[in-house]
């Protein structure tokens, strides 16, 4: 309450002040002139007329912005900008423009660069896995020799790993070949598992990585079911295209016939592509096919499981394809070298 009385005494003293200096009469020329006279009072001396609603005065500073709601009146002179500094702001921003458009464009350009070279690495990586297969339960007896000449039927070996043991200076059981085509690897598995090997039954299998390219493995193969096409290989050096050919059109009508050669020699390989008109055609060359003795070698026929544009990267590799393939080798005899150790242990 005292409060109150206090704040109510205070505006009534104020009003009195500015009504005895606003109330002035004098008179002029007879005419009577009402003067009032309005005290000058700095933002400083504002105070508010109740405690209850302050009145705050905010002082503008900094940099002059040209727009509504500015308190201060913006100097007429910075608006106007002559139609020479107009000319240059635009081709100022003409250029900016042009340089981030060919920016971005080089951007997206190498994006797309660098997303097609990493398509293009995961699927050769995918075809070194699937050249590959895994040979264990060897007769400690049996050599690298041995081992390739039970597997070199189904197609050229590019590589054989054996792991050996330093103390017995024999190996440790198991193997990796690496074939040319993925083709030759998945004939070695279908028909060497469960094999004898030196008075032992081996074991064939695929890498353990394999899960990891597996979708791109998937692709492959879905792509290869659009053309009816057939892996043929054991083939007699001394037989052509032409002789293959006529053997295997007696099963239906043959598109292309084609044995992969040797770029140095110029001969064929052993082993080659054929397709068919039909599915029909290319089933029942495989079924009667297959282990038929032709020229003193016993043919190993079945499905081709990639795109044909895969057996030329595939017989004749790049560098770059030599290097992922070591690095692929050593990450498996890696793997292997702790599955054993494992077990030892």
């Amino acid at each position: 309450m005292a409060a109150l009385e206090s704040s109510s005494n205070n505006d009534i003293d104020t009003a009195k002040t500015v009504e005895e200096n606003t109330s002035e009469e004098k008179v002029s020329n007879g005419k009577k002139e009402f003067k009032v006279h309005v005290p000058k009072i700095s933002s400083k001396d504002l105070r508010p007329l109740r405690a209850h609603s302050p009145v705050q005065e905010l002082e503008q500073y900094g940099c002059l912005f040209i727009g509504p709601g500015a308190k201060r009146d913006a100097n007429e002179k910075l608006l106007k900008i002559r139609s020479s500094d107009l000319e240059d702001l635009v081709k100022k921003a003409r250029k900016y423009a042009m340089d981030q458009s060919v920016r971005s464009a080089l951007a997206k350009e190498q994006q797309q660069k660098q997303r097609q070279q990493m398509d293009f690495l995961k699927r050769q990586q995918a075809l070194l896995l699937m050249c590959r297969i895994y040979i264990g339960s060897i007769f400690y007896e049996v050599n690298e020799e041995q081992v390739k000449n039970a597997f070199g039927a189904f197609g050229p070996i590019r590589a054989i790993t054996m792991s050996w043991d330093a103390a017995t200076s024999k190996h440790k059981g198991f193997a990796f070949i690496e074939f040319e085509t993925p083709e030759a690897a998945q004939l070695a598995y279908e028909q060497m598992n469960g094999a004898l090997l030196g008075g032992r039954n081996i074991k064939v299998g695929r890498p353990s990585n394999m899960p990891q390219a597996q979708p791109i493995i998937d692709q492959m193969t879905e792509d290869s079911k659009h053309h009816h096409r057939i892996y043929v290989a054991s083939i007699h050096p001394e037989l052509s295209e032409q002789d293959v050919q006529s053997v295997f059109e007696a099963f239906g009508a043959i598109r292309y016939c084609n044995l992969v050669r040797d770029i140095q020699t110029g001969k064929h390989k052993g082993y080659g592509f054929i397709e068919f008109e039909s599915l029909q055609a290319a089933l029942d060359a495989i079924s009667s096919m297959n282990l038929f003795d032709l020229g003193g070698n016993l043919l190993r026929v079945g499905k081709a499981i990639t795109p044909p544009d895969i057996v030329s990267s595939q017989a004749n590799p790049t560098p770059a394809q030599l290097s992922a393939s070591a690095a692929v080798t050593a990450g498996l005899a890696a793997q292997m070298q702790d599955l054993v150790t494992n077990r030892q242990r």
